[in-house]
């Protein structure tokens, strides 16, 4: 908004200015000038609406995306991520890509593999409402992919397999649609940054080198 502003400012002395020294040459009267002033502060004032508005609209998405973030997820999906984490019988929910749910489940008995597929679902569902936020620009990206990238995209590769069944069985190729989505896209966001840092970490290591100054 600060920027807008002094650019609108500048604006103004630009058009004083050549009013001013333009206005007699190009034979324009008092009332035409008056009149130039005033589509320049209509054309301003409508461009500060639509800036305030994009900035109102920028505010809501970061402070839905922190309530779904410090509330939801850290209230009821945690209790699920940990009553899975409890099955698994390990301290995190990280996954190697050999890993997968279908196989997992399957070694269960019946009433874990119920409290095991109920968790699963659960964290399903939620990053499933997440990526919908996300996707209809409900939610800032910037902030769910800082909190949850890693873990989205790894869950999900976890769970890609259970997703195809649960399709097949309910005759829903859509299932988790925005979750397959947003997993897929910020697989790639996550080898990009990657890449990046490995670059920014590569530069920083190498040697400085100090140009041969010739003295005549």
């Amino acid at each position: 908004m600060k920027k807008t502003l002094l650019i609108m400012f500048l604006l103004l002395l630009v058009l004083s200015a050549f009013l001013y020294f333009a206005g007699d040459r190009l034979g324009l009267s008092k009332e035409n000038v008056l009149t130039i002033f005033g589509y320049y502060f209509v054309l301003n004032g409508t461009i500060l609406v639509f800036t305030q508005i994009r900035i109102t609209l920028k505010f809501n998405q970061r402070k839905a995306s922190l309530d779904l973030i410090f509330g939801s997820a850290m209230t009821t999906l945690l209790s699920f991520e940990d009553q899975l984490k409890t099955l698994l019988n390990r301290a995190s929910l990280t996954f190697v890509p050999t890993e997968k749910a279908t196989e997992w489940l399957a070694t269960l008995e019946a009433e874990q593999r119920l409290q095991g597929e109920t968790a699963i679902i659960f964290i399903l569902n939620f990053y499933e409402r997440m990526s919908l936020g996300v996707l209809k620009e409900g939610f800032d990206e910037d902030i769910c992919y800082d909190d949850r990238g890693f873990i989205l995209t790894n869950f999900y590769g976890w769970t890609n397999s259970y997703i195809a069944d649960l399709r097949s069985k309910h005759n829903e190729p859509r299932l988790f649609a925005n979750v397959e989505y947003l997993a897929l896209k910020w697989t790639e966001r996550i080898q990009q940054d990657r890449n990046e840092l490995v670059r920014h970490q590569t530069r920083s290591r190498q040697p400085a080198v100090i140009r041969n100054r010739r003295i005549n």
